[in-house]
């Protein structure tokens, strides 16, 4: 089993680094201009040698989507990133698992495809997403806002948000297959989805499309305080005071 994980780790290092990641743990990040790129190895719960991969994505101005605080992104962990999922769902559409008990030829093939996998996916980041002011244009606001309000009023949501994420991709017509699943997480992880469209807006001059989203935030009255500390220093840069 020790020379099957020296297997991964040869064949990772060896078609990874060369185009600027950098091994730290059980993930392997990078940043590309602003985006921030990961590959994250975990580990099943049953200790048995069987493991998947996580990618991830994120913005290197946007902080830490775990303690909504700057955080050098090249130590970012998995939960940090504010998108996220796995690579066979973003692929295959299933989530696919890996052991290191497979014979090393055997998991030699399958790991240089998964890095193959790896890099085409986050080529497809980097020609989509170069610009920053994407993601508020894609999910457009009326959208976000209808969601959200189901959320708020429902115990549980009767609107399916890969469901809303498929609509709003129809208008997109160069959307590149399989990006879309890295938002699925987000209909779990509200906080991330408005960080992640306020400090997009923010960021691209869209400051009137970020108040509408801190108008949206401020409705859900979160009580995580991290969380409210950073809405708070977003609105002082749209110069806007918090409610009370």
């Amino acid at each position: 089993m020790k020379k099957n994980a020296k297997v991964i780790e040869d064949v990772m290092g060896r078609l990874l680094k060369p185009i600027g990641f950098d091994c730290r743990g059980s993930i392997y990040i990078r940043q590309s201009g602003l985006q921030v790129h990961g590959i994250d190895f975990q580990s099943g719960k049953h200790g048995n040698g069987e493991f998947t991969i996580n990618l991830c994505f994120h913005y290197s101005f946007i902080p830490s989507c775990a303690t909504f605080e700057a955080k050098d992104p090249l130590h970012f962990k998995l939960i940090d990133f504010g998108l996220r999922d796995r690579l066979g769902m973003l692929v295959k559409k299933e989530d696919v698992w890996f052991t290191t008990n497979t014979p090393q030829k055997e998991l030699m093939d399958q790991m240089e495809g998964v890095a193959n996998s790896c890099i085409s996916v986050f080529k497809n980041c980097e020609s989509s997403w170069g610009e920053v002011d994407f993601f508020p244009r894609f999910l457009a606001l009326e959208a976000v806002r209808e969601w959200l309000d189901w959320l708020a009023y429902s115990a549980k949501s009767t609107k399916d948000f890969s469901v809303l994420l498929s609509e709003e991709a129809k208008r997109f017509s160069h959307w590149p297959a399989g990006l879309i699943e890295f938002f699925h997480g987000w209909g779990r992880e509200v906080q991330n989805t408005l960080i992640f469209l306020i400090e997009c807006s923010i960021r691209s001059g869209r400051k009137a499309v970020a108040l509408e989203y801190l108008e949206l935030a401020n409705r859900l009255c979160y009580d995580y305080d991290p969380f409210l500390r950073r809405l708070e220093k977003l609105r002082a840069q749209c110069q806007v005071p918090l409610k009370t």
